[in-house]
């Protein structure tokens, strides 16, 4: 009896019958509508994962396993992943079979744990798990993506609770601890009340505004409401009360006031504090851009490091660095050689600054990487319930849950952006007039860094002191 001879999966002796990545003998790797009992391939291994998703897991429990989230297959195997925002409260300790996955996006659910296993998927393997309700004994060397984590279930965890009782969730983003709710506070941390009820310039006071001293005439700290009895895209989303859905909105006066806004233990984030969150989730400063300046600004032809807005170059006002905001762009095509040109807000470092004390807002460049930043998106909530469609990028991996909660104009008092863009103070003043804050948009992935004037009324979140 020859012990060489070759029988394939047929058995036939010396035939060339295999069995596929399916399980199936002579089959052709096409693995849907595989049977997959008594069948131990590779194919239905990475099936029966899925599948202990949905046995684990409620929200699931109505799919199919080719049906749950967004998922890449590659000749019979699983490679990608994705149960982002699907209220998963489990993961499967069987997840360590999925021996060919490559990425898996667990952002936006329910997760208290983490099965020490899914570290023992492959080594290239990214995991993002951002925006659960992790403690930190979870965060696994082999987590890629750890974002930002709701802290409320963790023995650790930080009560976060204002001086009206009202009481925030926190999320852990990094080795910072933020609100992870806009602050709608009425009193200082002393109790005291904080003013609202101002008037706007010729807008007529919603119902309850009955003071008649003009918003844009304070100097001292207040706060006011977006009103529900105006007409705007997104009012329909407070449901009656703006400020238990969007916050309050604070001028910069309340937010200096050294009675404080935040709770106890708590305090509005400086300006380099907003920079450390910034970099954590994906932003960059212009010494990471080659040029040196970020994305729509140009290197000053001084050589004095200065970045100026390139829609400054030939736009029909002289551009000289003696003038009054000292920005030398006569080395492009560029009209030059007048410096007395319009004043123009100065761009230094990247930032565009309003620098002669007006009330005028100055959008800034990015603080992310050169193309585009994508901390801005981490930062947003998703969909479009409190956000203009497109929303770009928007995946709030960090639990930040950024809402489009507008802004109060320090003029005339209006509510013109709710839906379109959300601004969160500094405690950082720029001059007597202006404050530095942050800012995010319905159209793009970015984070804003802004100067404009202290009487606008802007959200307000507090970082862990």
């Amino acid at each position: 009896l020859r012990m060489d001879v070759y029988v394939d999966c047929l058995g036939n002796i010396g035939g060339t019958a295999v069995i596929d990545i399916c399980g199936v003998c002579n089959g052709d790797g096409d693995c849907e509508g595989i049977d997959c009992t008594d069948n131990s391939s590779a194919y239905c291994t990475d099936l029966s994962v899925l599948q202990g998703f949905i046995d684990s897991n409620t929200s699931l429990s109505t799919q199919n396993p080719l049906d749950i989230g967004y998922q890449v297959w590659t000749n019979g195997r699983l490679i990608s992943l994705t149960l982002a925002n699907s209220q998963l409260s489990v993961v499967p300790n069987t997840i360590e079979n999925l021996t060919a996955l490559l990425t898996l996006n667990l952002i936006g659910n329910q997760l208290t744990a983490l099965p020490q296993s899914i570290c023992n998927l492959p080594d290239e393997c990214t995991i993002n798990v951002g925006n659960n309700q992790l403690c930190n004994e979870f965060h696994y060397d082999c987590i890629t993506d750890w974002g930002g984590q709701i802290q409320s279930n963790c023995e650790d965890g930080v009560e976060c609770v204002d001086i009206d009782g009202n009481v925030y969730e926190a999320a852990l983003i990094g080795e910072q601890l933020w609100m992870a709710e806009n602050l709608k506070v009425t009193h200082y941390q002393n109790g005291d009340e904080i003013p609202t009820g101002y008037s706007g310039d010729g807008i007529p006071p919603p119902t309850g505004f009955l003071l008649d001293e003009k918003w844009a005439d304070l100097t001292t700290g207040a706060y006011a409401v977006f009103p529900i009895d105006i007409i705007y895209a997104n009012v329909s989303t407070c449901e009656g009360n703006c400020s238990e859905v969007y916050g309050n909105l604070y001028n910069w006066y309340a937010v200096d006031d050294s009675r404080d806004v935040c709770p106890e233990g708590w305090h509005v984030p400086s300006d380099a504090e907003w920079m450390i969150l910034i970099d954590y989730l994906g932003g960059a400063t212009p010494e990471d851009c080659e040029s040196g300046c970020l994305n729509g600004t140009v290197a000053d032809c001084s050589g004095d490091g200065d970045c100026c807005d390139d829609t400054w170059i030939n736009d029909g006002y002289g551009d000289c660095e003696d003038q009054t905001y000292g920005c030398d762009l006569t080395c492009y095509d560029n009209d030059g050689g007048d410096c007395d040109g319009r004043a123009r807000a100065a761009t230094i470092g990247g930032v565009k600054k309003v620098t002669d004390g007006s009330s005028a807002a100055s959008v800034t460049e990015t603080d992310g990487s050169c193309a585009a930043s994508v901390a801005g998106g981490k930062m947003k909530e998703i969909g479009t319930s409190h956000w203009f469609s497109p929303n770009t990028g928007a995946t709030n991996e960090s639990g930040f849950t950024g809402l489009s909660a507008g802004w109060r104009e320090a003029s005339a008092g209006g509510y013109p952006t709710m839906g379109r863009d959300s601004y969160f103070w500094s405690s950082s003043e720029y001059n007597s007039y202006t404050a530095q804050l942050r800012e995010l948009v319905y159209n793009g992935s970015s984070v804003y860094r802004m100067t404009t004037s202290k009487q606008y009324g802007c959200s307000v979140r507090c970082i862990k002191d």
